[in-house]
């Protein structure tokens, strides 16, 4: 090791640095306490400043609660008490009034009403009436100073009875103005004290109330001197201070006159604007500055003193140790010379030890290495002398080297670093030197830890390990304790053997289930339960099961102490250690004896039940095939009535509606019209079958329109005016109430509104009928609406209206044969009403009237909604059509009923006919009967279609079978639309003006121009693809189908109108066969 010693000087230096690091370290210690301490007053005041402002704050808002609410009972009581007082009795209730304001304002001892004399009039307290208290101070103020807008406050003062109070008062004026006298509340000193109790600020808190004249009014907690003999109103107090200041709040310190000693108090003054006050009060909230700041002063003495011990023992310390150093110093210098040989050997010794040692001047170059770096870092010592840290140790170490030497030596102190370098650990202690020239040297001492830290790592990681066994163990222990309750108080018998079979426990379950005690079996194999009846394949199974370290599970035929046998369901398992070997064996056995018995008690009731529902089920499959039967001959029995009466019904209505087209007499022209109104009638009641038939099939669908209520209340009055006004009634229409648009099935809603219309008209002799309407609700897209038809007639005893709407039911037989009628039309009303989301209802009084009401949920209509279809008059069409009819007579009706709407007309009676004439000429339209001999309509239809031009035409089928189905097999056949029998001449024109132009118009489809046949190629091309995706999605009955349609409804709208309509209808009823059907003739009419 390299060495050039300190000498004296160095030693000086050093010695001198530790006292000054000291004594710099004790300033900053004692820097540190003071600024605390002063942290911590500062914080102590400006949470007692605060706390005073909040409670003086408080007693402030409450005294002028106070006081606004009795100046409020002052200037009522000297506006009524003269007028009162003049009353008979007067001087009685106004006393027992005064009385009764006592007790309910707060604070107030005594009311009193004075006259311009002093005298008292009145007052609660009936000892003071006919007094005169005209000397008295307060009320010779308000009498030099009257103000009758002024609420007079009165220095507090003790009363002849010893009580110290204040008065309020104010003045009663003349009938001109003049000063009348006075009424007054007398406020106690106790109420006010109350008041300041309640704000609960604490012993310590100091509350007053001070009047303008410094007089003190309420003092809590009292001190030795009473408030009523104090006055705060002395040169330099407190309360001139804030009286002075012209301040609403002051926040004070000094001499409390009141309580003599330094406070800091928080006052406020009471004088608010909407009070005009002869005097104001103070409120005064404050604490003893020596009590406040006393904890502050024992925190702080103890801190002096441990400052002062510290800084006397770390001083002693020091002293203590430059002593023992200094002598050492002296020893060395005395014996240098003699052991010049022990030094060289003692350096040698200290080049031996694990570490390093070095000294760096203020650059970081080497100055002194010792032996220690060749054998940590590999580094000859002589060779590092002159090089930086920098240059030994190239990269992020020595960088770190050179920043820690440069703060250490700019610090002048010493550090202790620990850092890491090539894997291994290294403490370096480095401290500052002076060369004995002034300049700063840098020594250090460092030292391979590696070991240490792997130790202190290895030490944490088994307090870690340790820490994890304890607490495993104590969860072990836990649940070890858990287990063995759970076992013991387990219902079922728990046994735990020995590898050798001997019992070592068992629990309080298996001594109640086999009768013996735990001492009896303790020791024992489990065979003394055997009772020789449990099979000798369980022990076979068992055995080598459990040998092999599995778990049985088996059952067992035990027999008990007393000699009696039970059946028990056992779970045997081998118990391991941690070694995995099996120690014990532990068994759960449960008796399950009843749950045996039981269970074939149960299997004998389940056989018999599956036994009674096999006959049952057979019992109502049958009962299900007659249902059956009988609805096949419902339907069929309703299609043959349908088929029959329609079909010779046609020809009625038709020749009918022809004759009144031709010249006619009044007398020819009024029967003809009671013919038609009897055709019509009879109609009417098959339709209301039918319709009764449909609904209770669940087979009626609403349309959905945009339609006007109003109207539909109109047109249902238009259409029994005739009658109305025939029987001399008044008819009233109210749609005022009712929204301008709706969307829904107008044709239902006029259906039911008809038949309540024509009830009322035929049940009323004399008087009225009124129809309106009214919207009852609205929400989002959706709004109920309720119609209503009132009649002055003959009204219904309200025990018949709860079967007035069901299916077949009059009030009694003799309505038929006085007004007709099949009992059908309310019945159907009821149901369309269910269907539509609402309900009807009938109020009824006999001999006064009848209310009939429906109630239906209506969409809201939009203006691209489709209207419902008008009722136009009959306009010319052109084209020619071929009608297909077997019966003679209606092929001459229509012939006729076609021609006179301008349409050319060729016949065919039958089905082979009608195809024969089709394939020799072209028709624009075809009218198809469905039921006829050779060939129906259903089969020429198709035959039609399967022709090169029959893709396309329309082809609407007439019949007389009126049901859904049959609907459905016509569209299926290939038919384009429906009407039935017996057609109205009105609805035929309507059904083909849909499909065939007027006169004078061009086609509906025109062919496109040439420029732009490629374009619309393409665009049906593109069209016919998506329609056929449709037809796969409809085909496989696919939801998606919906969405699809969506996006072509307004190509197939457009194109194909008419098949759009029914399209749109049998995806919304999701009857996608149908619709799979229509798609079919749509794609064979685009390509």
């Amino acid at each position: 090791m390299s060495v050039a010693g300190p000498d004296d000087g160095m030693r000086r230096r050093a010695y001198r640095l530790q006292w000054i690091s000291l004594t710099i370290a004790l300033v900053l210690l004692g820097a540190q306490i003071l600024f605390d301490q002063g942290q911590a007053r500062d914080r102590l005041e400006a949470e007692a400043r605060s706390r005073l402002e909040n409670h003086s704050l408080i007693v402030t808002e409450e005294l002028e609660r106070r006081l606004q609410a009795m100046n409020e009972v002052l200037d009522k009581l000297r506006d009524t008490l003269p007028r009162q007082l003049s009353a008979p009795n007067g001087q009685a209730v106004v006393s027992d009034q005064l009385e009764t304001l006592t007790q309910a304002l707060e604070g107030v001892r005594t009311l009193a009403y004075f006259d311009a004399g002093g005298t008292v009039l009145a007052s609660n307290r009936s000892q003071l009436v006919g007094q005169n208290f005209g000397q008295r101070d307060y009320f010779r103020t308000v009498l030099k100073n009257p103000d009758p807008d002024k609420l007079y406050l009165s220095d507090p003062f003790i009363t002849a009875l010893g009580a110290y109070t204040m008065i309020l008062a104010r003045m009663v004026k003349g009938p001109h103005g003049e000063f009348a006298g006075l009424v007054t509340a007398t406020i106690d000193q106790d109420s006010v004290v109350t008041l300041l109790h309640s704000i609960h600020a604490g012993r310590e808190t100091t509350l007053s109330v001070v009047h303008a004249s410094g007089k003190m009014l309420a003092l809590i907690p009292e001190n030795e001197i009473a408030a009523a003999e104090l006055s705060v109103n002395v040169p330099g107090s407190i309360f001139q201070r804030h009286m002075a200041s012209g301040q609403p709040a002051s926040l004070l310190t000094g001499i409390s006159h009141a309580l003599g000693s330094e406070h800091l108090i928080s006052m406020r003054t009471l004088q608010p604007d909407k009070l005009r006050m002869s005097s104001s009060l103070a409120i005064g909230a404050s604490r003893d500055l020596d009590e406040l700041f006393a904890p502050w002063k024992k925190q702080a003495t103890t801190r002096i003193l441990l400052f002062l011990l510290i800084a006397t023992g770390s001083t002693l310390l020091l002293f203590l140790h430059q002593r023992r150093q200094k002598a050492f110093d002296q020893q060395i210098q005395q014996k240098k010379e003699e052991n010049q040989r022990a030094l060289l050997t003692f350096q040698r010794f200290i080049d031996h030890i694990p570490g390093t040692a070095y000294l760096k001047d203020a650059e970081s170059r080497t100055l002194m290495a010792n032996r220690g770096f060749r054998t940590l870092f590999g580094m000859d010592p002589d060779s590092m002398i002159g090089k930086t840290s920098l240059e030994l140790f190239p990269g992020e170490f020595g960088r770190k080297m050179t920043d820690d030497d440069q703060r250490v030596l700019a610090s002048g102190g010493t550090v202790v670093i620990e850092e890491s370098f090539n894997g291994r650990d290294y403490e370096s202690t480095k401290f500052v030197v002076d060369d004995g020239h002034g300049n700063r040297q840098l020594g250090g001492i460092t030292q391979d830890i590696t070991p240490r830290k792997q130790a202190e790592r290895k030490q944490k990681a088994q307090l870690a390990q340790l820490r994890e066994l304890n607490e495993q163990l104590a969860t072990a222990e836990e649940g070890m304790r858990r287990l063995s309750a759970a076992v013991e108080q387990s219902p079922a018998s728990i046994v735990i053997t020995d590898l050798n079979a001997r019992i070592i426990f068992v629990n309080e379950a298996f001594t109640q289930a086999s009768g013996y005690t735990a001492a009896e079996v303790i020791g024992q194999n489990p065979r003394i339960l055997q009772s020789g009846e449990t099979p000798w394949e369980t022990y076979r199974d068992m055995w080598p099961t459990l040998l092999a370290g599995k778990t049985w599970r088996g059952e067992f035929i035990n027999r008990r102490k007393d000699g009696s046998h039970y059946l028990e369901l056992a779970t045997i398992s081998p118990v391991r250690d941690n070694a995995g070997a099996v120690t014990h064996y532990v068994a759960a056995k449960e008796d399950i004896t009843e749950r045996r018995h039981t269970e074939a008690e149960l299997l004998a009731h389940r056989r018999h039940l599956e036994s009674l529902v096999e006959q049952r089920t057979g019992e109502l499959a049958a009962a299900k095939e007659k249902a059956d039967a009988a609805n096949r001959a419902k339907s069929e029995f309703l299609a043959n009535m349908s088929h029959e009466i329609r079909t010779p019904m046609n020809a009625i209505i038709g020749l009918n509606y022809l004759l009144r087209q031709s010249p006619l007499r009044a007398d020819q022209h009024e029967k003809l019209l009671k013919v038609s109104a009897a055709a019509e009638h009879l109609l009417q009641i098959i339709n209301d079958i039918l319709d009764l038939s449909k609904i209770e099939a669940g087979k009626v669908l609403l349309e959905s329109y945009a339609f006007s209520p109003a109207e539909v209340l109109q047109n249902v009055g238009a259409m029994i005016r005739d009658r109305v006004t025939s029987k001399g009634l008044g008819l009233n229409i109210d749609a005022s109430r009712l929204p301008e648009r709706a969307l829904g099935d107008v044709t239902r809603l006029r259906q039911v509104l008809l038949n309540f219309a024509g009830n009322a008209v035929k049940f009323t002799k004399t008087g009225s009928i009124s129809l309106t309407g009214e919207l009852l609700a609205s929400q989002g897209e959706t709004m109920t609406c309720r119609f209503t038809v009132t009649d002055t007639g003959i009204g219904i005893r309200a025990e018949d209206t709860s079967r007035l709407f069901n299916a077949f039911e009059q009030l009694d037989s003799s309505t038929t044969r006085r007004f007709g009628g099949t009992g059908l039309g309310l019945a159907i009303a009821r149901h369309l009403a269910e269907l539509m989301g609402g309900e009807v209802g009938v109020d009824s009084t006999p001999g006064v009237g009848s209310r009939f009401w429906i109630t239906a949920r209506l969409g809201t209509a939009k203006e691209d909604d489709t209207p419902a279809p008008g009722n136009g008059p009959p306009s010319q069409l052109q084209g020619r059509v071929l009608v297909v009819e077997d019966e003679r007579i209606n092929r001459d009706i229509a012939v006729e009923l076609l021609t006179g709407f301008g349409l050319q007309v060729v016949t065919a009676k039958n089905g082979i006919l009608a195809v024969n004439r089709y394939k020799q000429s072209k028709f624009d339209l075809v009218l198809m009967d469905v039921q006829m001999p050779e060939l129906n309509g259903l089969d020429a239809t198709r035959q039609i279609r399967a022709l090169d031009n029959g893709a396309s035409v329309p082809i609407i089928a007439l019949t007389a079978n009126a049901f859904k189905a049959d609907q459905e097999r016509c569209i299926e056949a290939g038919m384009t639309d429906f009407l039935a029998k017996p057609v109205f001449p009105d609805a035929l024109h309507v059904m083909l003006k849909k499909y065939l132009p007027e006169k004078g118009s061009s086609p509906r489809l025109a062919p496109p121009p040439k420029d732009d046949e490629a374009a619309g190629k393409a665009g049906a091309q593109a069209l016919l693809d998506k329609i056929d995706a449709l037809s796969q999605l409809l085909g496989t009955g696919d939801i998606e189908a919906t969405h699809l349609f969506s996006h072509l409804k307004a190509d197939l709208k457009h194109l194909f109108p008419t098949e759009y309509e029914q399209l749109r209808q049998h995806i919304a009823t999701f009857n996608f066969d149908a619709a799979t059907a229509l798609i079919e003739r749509i794609k064979k009419q685009l390509a």
